[in-house]
């Protein structure tokens, strides 16, 4: 069997990105409060992170920079947060030219560099610039041994290689099936598609065609999960953390000895990551709470588990306690590769080099954005756009949370601030912002109308209707500071408490949230990727979405 040899001094790099992947359902963290909490503790099993969190340096406090996939990668491979690098929701972008990739960076430095990006999210915004191979896998085992392969042969030394996992994602546990897990797995889904899905008694699933399977799981999710039929935590919180179990015991650990095969671990990083976890989403549901991508950053969402292995590069059995940021992968990886930055903009992350080495004990501050698409989510525009690319639509998005996190404490702003262009704009765009930016009213026509025609007729003025707006959102609870070594569920707003009193604790979070955010580099209304690609390029994406669940 052919094996990579790496002759050069400078070391590989390999990222394994595990979508939505929560900190606490690895092992290896010890923290057992949530698979407890929703009675199946007994489900989780992940051998091969634990074997790699002992092995390598496991970063336990690593938060994420964005709440979904497209902007939290952006910043992962960019080194800079959403306000510099220009992904800011999950169809935003194109990426700040501005800004450098770690591809970019590396590839300057002789490097050579493939991603596997199965659902195209990194490419079509253009956080893979300067990545030389990309390749588009659907992940079956058969797939990915394929893969394995063509890397080892097709990589020349010193290289740099993207995984993309999307097993833990939803649908949950639909990658598992493939695996040891198989039987056990379909009986419980069986069961549980029974038990909340109102399945008759003699429905049969087919699970001799894995696809097939997804295809039935992806229908039972949209006609009923997302309708509010069922009771979600119960059914999805289970099959979440067995599905986290199977892609650990199966692909993950196939992976991991197809890279031995192959040689490619040779004077090799291996880095394990993941863009954001799952959460319990009390938002925009008529009936019961979601299991899900969740808008509101709390720490299910921004707390992902962060790994670095490299024999004779960084210590073995290291465990890092300090928090630590996605946007300092980048400049960790450089410095660990003695590789130069291109000249662009200037990284928010820093190198974890000082830290692992322990000449140094500080904490890296952790920002988290979500920026939605108005209005809500893209979703009838999005699948309009796909049906007929020819359409030319500018979208915007708008900033529906911010987060600042420190060791302590969490401070969170619903909303931005409008610029001075948007309360000078003429009455249709002056209401629009200020429904999207600061009141989060999305799509809403009728009372969109009857603000203008007050506006305009003199009924009220724009300094009024700014300040009965503030006066709303500060009612609703706009700002929100949490003590999370007193309360680390997250569950008293110290702001809504006593807000005098806890005003000098959130001061400087806020200050510092709004540095952050004047750091922001394109416009305000930005027109999206979607714009710029082909009508066979946006069914592409579609057709990929809609297998993820983002569109119907």
């Amino acid at each position: 069997m052919m094996r990579m040899k790496n002759s050069t001094a400078k070391p590989n790099i390999i990222v394994l990105m595990v979508d939505d992947l929560r900190a606490d359902c690895v092992g290896a963290s010890g923290d057992r409060r949530f698979v407890e909490k929703y009675r199946c503790a007994d489900l989780l099993e992940t051998p091969a992170m634990d074997s790699l969190a002992e092995s390598g340096v496991y970063f336990t406090q690593a938060m994420t920079c964005a709440s979904n996939t497209p902007p939290s990668v952006a910043a992962m491979f960019t080194g800079c947060r959403g306000p510099v690098n220009g992904v800011r929701s999950l169809f935003g972008g194109p990426k700040n030219p501005q800004v450098r990739t770690l591809w970019e960076h590396l590839s300057a430095a002789g490097y050579d560099t493939a991603a596997c990006d199965p659902h195209g999210f990194s490419e079509f915004n253009g956080t893979l610039d300067g990545c030389a191979r990309v390749y588009h896998s659907n992940w079956s085992k058969e797939r990915h041994t394929a893969l394995l392969k063509t890397l080892s042969q097709e990589l020349k030394p010193p290289f740099a290689a993207y995984l993309h996992l999307w097993d833990a994602h939803v649908p949950y546990g639909a990658g598992a099936y493939p695996y040891g897990l198989h039987k056990p797995f379909v009986h419980y889904l069986e069961q549980t598609l029974r038990d909340f899905f109102l399945l008759e008694p003699n429905t049969t699933l087919e699970h001799t065609d894995i696809e097939k399977l997804r295809e039935t799981w992806m229908d039972i999710w949209h006609k009923h999960w997302n309708r509010g039929a069922c009771n979600p935590l119960e059914a999805q919180i289970p099959q979440y953390v067995q599905g986290v179990t199977a892609f650990d015991k199966g692909r993950l650990a196939s992976i991991l000895k197809g890279f031995y095969r192959f040689g490619m671990l040779d004077n090799t990083i291996l880095v394990l990551i993941s863009d954001h976890g799952e959460t319990v989403n009390c938002m925009n549901c008529s009936v019961e709470p979601l299991f899900q991508h969740s808008c509101f950053p709390n720490d299910g969402l921004m707390h992902i588990p962060f790994i670095i292995k490299a024999p004779g590069i960084v210590p073995s059995g290291k465990t890092i306690t300090r928090q630590v940021s996605t946007a300092d992968l980048v400049p960790t990886l450089l410095d660990l590769c003695g590789v130069s930055a291109q000249p662009g903009h200037a990284m928010d992350g820093r190198s974890l080099l000082p830290l692992i080495r322990g000449e140094d004990d500080s904490d890296s501050l952790a920002y988290c954005e979500h920026c939605a698409v108005a209005p809500q989510y893209l979703v009838p525009q999005f699948q309009n756009a796909c049906t007929d690319a020819k359409r030319n639509l500018e979208f915007e998005w708008a900033v529906m949370y911010r987060t600042l996190r420190t060791p302590q404490y969490k401070y969170t702003e619903s909303g931005e601030p409008l610029t001075e262009r948007d309360k000078q704009a003429e009455p249709y765009k002056f209401v629009r912002a200020l429904n999207r930016k600061v009141m989060l009213q999305w799509d809403d026509e009728t009372e969109l109308r009857k603000r203008i025609q007050a506006l305009e007729s003199g009924e009220v003025t724009r300094e009024t209707m700014l300040t009965n707006a503030a006066l709303q959102v500060r009612t609703a609870m706009h700002e929100r500071l949490y003590d999370l070594q007193a309360d680390p569920d997250e569950q008293v707003n110290l702001m809504g408490l006593d807000r005098e009193k806890y005003w000098p604790v959130a001061r400087p979070l806020k200050e510092e949230l709004d540095r952050i955010h004047r750091g922001t580099l394109v416009p305000q209304s930005e027109k999206t990727v979607f714009e710029e690609k082909t009508a066979g390029e946006v069914d592409e994406l579609a057709k990929h979405l809609r297998g993820l669940g983002y569109i119907d």
